[in-house]
Parts: C-alpha cells; structure tokens; sequence
C-alpha cells in the first residue's frame, strides 16, 4: 500500500468513469431500473480476477455503485485494469457513468492520542479496521470513521468534524 498506486490509478489511460476519494476507487453508472442494475451487477461479477477483490457493489433503482477498495491506500496496478474491465462492461450494458454522483462523508474525530478510542466506535457501530485509526462498514452503508490525533500541546481535548468528498469537477 502506497500513495504510488493511487497516484498510478489517476494517471492512468482508459479510466474516466472513475473517481478516486478517501475510499479509494469509485463509480457510478445509471442504468435506468433496478432489473438493470442487477444484470450489470452480474456481468461485472463475471470479470476474470474480481472474485476476492473485497469489491463493493450497491444496486439501487436505476444505478450501480461500484467501489474496487475501502481506502485509496489499498489501489494497487491490478485495479487499473479491472477499472478498465468494469468500465467496458458498463458500456456493454448501456450504462452511464455518472462522475458527479460518486460521494464521499467520513466523519472525523480529533483527539491527544492518549484519549483515541477507535475500537470503542468500531465496537458501538460494529465497523470494521481498515486501518489503524479508522473503521469502516462491512456492508458499505455508512461513513467511515476516521481517528485524526491532534497535538497534545493545542487546548482543544476533543473536536469532530464531518469530511465530504466528490469529484474534481
């Protein structure tokens, strides 16, 4: 895990339905039904190489999400190509990417590193560690959790903050 795969992925060719947040790699393609969005949904399971990829699909009426990781630490060359792969499937299916719908909301909580609690918010939210200071919802539903230590010598004990992320444009 490193920044060059993250870096790698938004440098690469062939890649433009794809927006890169905290999360990681994201798309969102409307289809049109819900019927729709399952079938894409099936014929992107069948891409060589996707299975035990911890990829994250979510179907609702009339689009499909597709996140290839949890974190942009975790991009690595592999998900240029399968991007690639779920890309022309997506166009198989006549679907449409739709770069400004891919969102992002994470709320952060600031903290001396002595007071951060992050398995107290995984344990209370029944999130799961993506990293060492956050957890994340296994089913991908809710925000992710992020602990952000503050300098022990700033007045401030505690703060929270809500972080929203969407596309460039």
């Amino acid at each position: 895990m490193s920044e060059q795969g993250w870096r790698e992925f938004l440098s690469a060719e062939g890649i433009d339905d794809w927006v890169v947040l905290h999360g990681g790699a994201t798309a969102v393609f409307h289809v049109g039904s819900l019927g729709k969005a399952a079938r894409l949904a099936e014929a992107i399971t069948k891409i060589p190489g996707l299975e035990g990829t911890d990829i994250l699909l979510t179907i609702g009426d009339g689009f499909l999400t597709v996140r290839l990781t949890r974190d942009l630490w975790q991009l690595e060359p592999r998900h240029i190509e399968l991007a690639r792969a779920i890309s022309a499937v997506a166009r198989e299916y006549d679907a449409l990417a739709d770069r400004s719908a891919v969102q992002e909301v994470q709320v952060a909580i600031a903290a001396r590193q002595d007071e951060i609690d992050v398995d107290f918010w995984r344990a209370v939210l029944g999130y799961l560690p993506m990293a060492d200071d956050n957890a994340v919802d296994p089913l991908g539903h809710g925000s992710t959790v992020w602990m952000q230590e503050i300098d022990a010598s700033k007045p401030l004990r505690h703060a929270m903050h809500i972080d929203v992320s969407v596309a460039h444009e």
